[in-house]
């Protein structure tokens, strides 16, 4: 048991909201320890008991009891400083990410059957998705490292010299600033990171057992990881519905009289997703009129491709163009 909890049942004792197994616990420390508080200075002895005095309110009926009550919270205090000596001076040197760890007990959040926003110490900001919990330590060490059962959409505040890590079951994803979707659910058999902005490095936690490596890929927007868990395979594509990345002000959604050439350059722009197609066979090809402002990327290819007698394939990262010229 960590000083910090020994304090948090110390506090509970004192304000009367004990369970009764933390007062039998109580009564037992304080038994167990007996004489050993003579060990410790007289100055920090009555420099505690001086702490618990300016803690305690007690009304005056109740000051025959007192001696007691102050003799037990005291004893407790004592012995969670004692404790911290020990941790202090007996526990081997660790990293200072786990010493880190060890000082700031784990905070523990589930969202329940409703989404539940979490503010991390670096500014970070998650968004928990129903029946999800995160565990993430109060305050960051040098990296920053979370861990996620269930869903959540995390938007990470940038910070090059300390990379933000999301420890989802068997996958970690690693980033310095960005925002993105993870969804991995503990009974579920896939596990899903979704980027939005931004890039992320998706990596297995163990080797695989077919290649004995372990999986590492880079994501960009709109582009997605699933991890197969059965298979241990993980397979790398577009999303299903590609969001807008560029600012609202700089979208063109209708076009007179525009070389093809140009609409897929700004497709490209907009939604951060490659499209390849070849450039001296598009080179005359022009849209007369189209209105796109209602549809997603794929149908607003589609109905490009339809005006070119052309169609289009979407691989793993890129959509890619086969057209013979303009129809």
């Amino acid at each position: 048991m960590s000083p910090q909890e020994i304090d948090k049942i110390l506090q509970r004792y004192l304000n009367y909201e004990s369970t009764p197994e933390e007062q039998q616990l109580v009564e037992r420390w304080f038994d167990a320890i007996g004489e050993e508080k003579t060990e410790l200075e007289p100055a920090t002895r009555e420099a505690i008991q001086k702490r618990l005095w300016s803690s305690l309110n007690v009304e005056k009926s109740k000051r025959q009891g007192y001696t007691k009550y102050v003799r037990v919270a005291a004893s407790i205090v004592l012995l969670a400083v004692s404790t911290f000596y020990l941790y202090r001076y007996f526990t081997p040197n660790l990293p200072h990410e786990q010493t880190m760890a060890d000082a700031n007990a784990p905070v523990v959040v589930t969202s329940g059957d409703l989404e539940k926003r979490v503010e991390l110490s670096d500014g970070s900001v998650v968004t928990l998705k129903p029946r999800s919990e995160l565990r993430f330590p109060s305050v960051f060490g040098t990296q920053r490292e979370v861990n996620l059962s269930g869903e959540a959409l995390f938007e990470v505040a940038r910070n090059v010299q300390r990379p933000f890590l999301v420890h989802a079951n068997e996958v970690t994803t690693r980033v310095l600033g960005t925002s993105f979707l993870i969804k991995a659910y503990a009974l579920e058999q896939d596990i899903t990171v979704t980027v939005k902005t931004g890039k992320v490095s998706v990596y297995t936690e163990h080797a695989s057992n077919k290649t004995d490596q372990r999986q590492e890929i880079i994501l960009t927007p709109n582009q997605q990881i699933v991890y197969h868990r059965n298979e241990d395979q993980t397979v790398k594509m577009l999303v299903s519905d590609p969001q807008v990345i560029t600012p609202q002000s700089s979208q063109r959604t209708s076009y007179t009289n525009v070389p093809v050439p140009e609409i897929f350059h700004a497709l490209e722009e907009r939604y951060g997703i490659p499209i390849q197609f070849d450039p001296k066979v598009l080179s005359g090809c022009t849209i007369t009129y189209a209105d796109l402002t209602e549809e997603g990327l794929y149908e607003q290819i589609e109905i490009i491709c339809n005006a070119l007698g052309a169609r289009y394939e979407k691989s793993a990262s890129s959509i890619v163009i086969e057209a013979e010229g303009c129809k």
